[in-house]
């Protein structure tokens, strides 16, 4: 059976993390058969971050990636019949969330106003945490734009590489409905 390997539960939610959560509302809404088991530590994960899964042989990261390694697997149809405007909303809806996660991760673990907050709600949930271990964690949790990175929301190089990004448009010869499709940008898939 299909395991799903992600950050525990906070404030009531299966998953305190978005790419997590994605994943596990995906197979509800699926229903694919799985085990839900809540970690801390991603050192068995690939690349280091959860979520993964283990099916069978099979362990697979990367939230996007592990929705199309189940979809192609396990045959799920839950988008088959949108249209392409549909598919093409689906994609900026999904990536604007995905980016999203950096802003919370950020409040979370960065911001004094909400850091306290944070800490204490995760160890009345999960009274195993030492403080000192979450603060080794908020020592590491650097969104991509971190003091001294080359790409910062305010860095002429990011906002080219949006505004590039936010204007790309399919060849001409490409279909539409291909176009719009989204893709996974990275595979993570590891045979034991």
């Amino acid at each position: 059976m299909l395991t799903l390997y992600s950050y525990p539960t906070l404030f009531g939610v299966a998953d305190n993390n978005g790419y997590g959560l994605k994943v596990f509302a995906f197979l509800k809404l699926a229903a694919i058969p799985f085990v839900h088991e809540h970690i801390f530590d991603a050192s068995k994960a690939p690349r280091g971050q959860l979520p993964y899964i283990v099916d069978g042989n099979d362990t697979v990261g990367d939230s996007g990636t592990i929705i199309d390694y189940v979809t192609k697997k396990y045959g799920v149809t839950l988008d088959a019949q949108l249209t392409p405007a549909q598919r093409t909303t689906n994609l900026l809806v999904s990536r604007m969330l995905d980016d999203l996660y950096w802003v919370m991760s950020y409040s979370r673990w960065k911001d004094e106003r909400y850091w306290q907050a944070f800490r204490d709600a995760l160890m009345r949930e999960h009274p195993h945490l030492t403080i000192e271990g979450l603060a080794k964690a908020a020592s590491i949790r650097m969104p991509p734009w971190r003091a001294g990175s080359p790409i910062s929301p305010s860095s002429t190089r990011w906002s080219r590489r949006t505004a590039s990004c936010m204007a790309r448009r399919p060849p001409a010869s490409m279909p539409r409905s291909t176009a719009s499709s989204p893709t996974s940008t990275s595979t993570i898939l590891i045979r034991r």
